[in-house]
């Protein structure tokens, strides 16, 4: 009889929570019930009610894939800032190509991206892309070219969470005039999420209750060029019209970065609004010493 009674019980707790999922569905994802039912199992974990569960999505698994992240003993790597790696290496290194060729009499370069599918975002980034930018912060700031600038620059930037650091491989030609090929590439190179840098410099990574994927290596997308700052943003995500990360980095080593995250707001947002964001910022950039 207690057997039968604990069987009916259980088929109308299952029928509950059948029930029960299709209204709660959009408060709590698939992954965060099962992660829910451990916890009952367990009969330790206690989600509080408004608690987000986040779970690695195929995208994430994509990501990491891409830009496979670094161990805590490869943070610091010097790989990075090999000092004889020439420029062909630097731009495979980040998922690039370069193919020359030679169109009505004029030197041009065709750039692939293997990290990124192709759709109408390159039209797009031809519209929205400085194509002879020639990285006039970099040259006009003394935070970046003491003792010298170096046509390989390397630049580690930090917010209060996350460490950046971008490779700009600048020509000795600063006639962005000049009907030449593109020698100037601005990369992103390295992306830690929950991370800090030392007093020394180096990149400690901090606990942090969920997971972010880093961005992959890349090439950046330089949307303004001046002697005070330079804007630029991430590639364009299949399915988005515009980037959905736009940066800043200014004469005076000061760092901005601005979601877009539904890649909605075109580069005229950031640009409209640049001096008050530099103003406002307090995260900063540094330039690295190639070893």
């Amino acid at each position: 009889m207690d057997k039968s009674k604990s069987y009916i019980f259980t088929i109308c707790l299952l029928i509950f929570l059948i029930n029960l999922i299709p209204f709660q569905v959009k408060a709590v994802p698939v992954g965060g019930i099962s992660k829910i039912l451990k916890g009952l199992g367990k009969g330790t974990d206690i989600i509080k009610p408004g608690s987000k569960i986040a779970t690695p999505s195929a995208s994430d698994d994509i990501l990491k894939r891409l830009n496979k992240s670094e161990t805590s003993t490869e943070l610091n790597s010097n790989t990075l800032l090999n000092k004889d790696a020439n420029k062909n290496e630097i731009l495979n290194a980040h998922g690039v190509r370069k193919l020359d060729k030679f169109i009505d009499g004029k030197d041009a370069v065709e750039v692939a991206n293997d990290t990124f599918g192709q759709d109408n975002s390159d039209t797009i980034i031809n519209i929205i892309r400085v194509p002879l930018w020639i990285g006039r912060v970099f040259r006009a700031s003394n935070n970046f070219n003491e003792p010298e600038l170096d046509e390989r620059l390397i630049i580690e930037c930090q917010t209060s969470n996350e460490v950046f650091t971008f490779t700009a491989l600048l020509s000795n030609n600063t006639d962005a005039n000049a009907k030449r090929e593109v020698e100037n590439w601005f990369l992103l190179s390295r992306h830690f999420p929950s991370a800090q840098l030392d007093m020394g410099g180096k990149v400690v990574k901090k606990k942090s209750s969920y997971y972010t994927a880093p961005m992959p290596k890349q090439e950046l997308i330089v949307l303004e060029d001046r002697e005070d700052y330079i804007i630029f943003s991430n590639n364009i995500s299949v399915g988005k019209k515009y980037p959905t990360k736009y940066f800043i980095i200014s004469a005076n080593a000061k760092f901005v970065v601005d979601l877009n995250l539904h890649g909605t707001e075109s580069p005229d947002y950031i640009k409209i609004n640049a001096k008050k964001k530099i103003q406002k910022s307090n995260f900063t950039c540094l330039k690295k010493n190639i070893s």
